[in-house]
């Protein structure tokens, strides 16, 4: 069943009261007997004026995560034609961590953008149909408000910008354990076709044959970093067997990507012999702990399933 709401399940929204991935004791962040969990969002007040005032309210659509069941492993990617066909290497280095500011105007770096929302909260997206963006479901307003997404936000919008209108995300999973990290994405229908000219990436489940290799890539707003208005990309990611899948065959999988406020929602992507993306995941969660510290993607079949909705119902 799809119930339409006007309030999403989002209220770590609250919790984020400066820039910085997370305030002294935030409420977005629990502790468990070994470790520190938190959504890693951001929040710019003054950028929230992007947002233009007769921006549109958008229709969440909250699905039962049974419904959305299918042996459908991947939705297609949009590959412009002249796209590189391997990631180039890296350009810079900022600080002591793995994260570089990355500012190629190029597929498939101007595919990943910010999504500002009006009350100042922003995270991480990136497109995934003509008129789609995949983005973390916490970063979800509850209750709906307008926000935009900016494709390859660089101190500004370089590659223009987009209203959201409706969104998707599933509920059902059990609150604080690992399907619900699975389940943490959000689809998001945009007002402008930034697909058709920018291209956009495809998604799959993960696949175990991959993991335990350097081979991933990530892009994102962290808000540690120029104030969240610059794209920094992280690259050389790999994917844990340890503690992968724990609460499906699909998801949720874990990385040692470093991750801080303003990057949930950004993509986990591979790349494919072809020159094709593929996202694996959207970033949910940061662990820390004394003995490490990694990161928790939504991943699995029903983001598949919930992209090939929203791009069907949203063509």
């Amino acid at each position: 069943m799809v119930h339409f709401t006007k309030s999403a399940a989002a209220a770590v929204l609250a919790f984020c009261s400066a820039v910085k991935a997370s305030p002294a004791a935030p409420l977005g962040t629990r502790q468990t007997e070994h470790a520190e969990i938190t959504h890693p969002i951001g929040f710019d007040a003054t950028a929230a004026r992007r947002v233009p005032a007769d921006a549109p309210v958008p229709e969440i659509a909250v699905v039962d995560a049974a419904e959305l069941i299918s042996n459908i492993t991947e939705a297609s990617p949009f590959t412009p034609s002249g796209a590189a066909l391997e990631e180039v290497a890296k350009r810079f280095i900022v600080g002591v961590d793995n994260r570089h500011l990355w500012t190629d105007p190029n597929y498939p770096f101007h595919s990943v953008g910010k999504l500002q929302w009006s009350n100042g909260v922003f995270c991480s997206a990136a497109l995934i149909g003509p008129r789609h963006i995949l983005s973390a479901k916490h970063c979800n307003p509850d209750p709906p408000i307008p926000g935009s997404f900016y494709p390859g936000f660089d101190n500004g919008a370089r590659f223009g910008s987009a209203q959201i209108t409706n969104g998707l995300f599933t509920y059902g999973q059990e609150p604080f354990s690992p399907c619900e990290t699975k389940g943490d994405w959000v689809v998001y229908a945009l007002d402008q076709r930034l697909g058709d000219q920018l291209g956009y990436f495809g998604a799959k489940v993960p696949d175990r044959n991959m993991f335990d290799k350097p081979q991933f890539f990530h892009m994102g707003y962290p808000g540690d970093k120029d104030g969240g208005n610059r794209p920094y990309r992280q690259t050389d990611i790999t994917v844990h067997s340890k503690r992968t899948f724990d609460c499906d065959s699909t998801g949720p999988f874990y990385t040692d990507t470093d991750t801080m406020g303003g990057q949930s929602g950004g993509p986990h992507w591979e790349l494919d012999g072809n020159g094709n993306r593929w996202i694996w995941g959207a970033l949910s969660i940061s662990v820390t702990s004394s003995a490490e510290t990694y990161a928790g993607w939504a991943s699995g079949s029903s983001m598949i399933d919930g992209i090939l909705k929203m791009r069907a119902d949203f063509p």
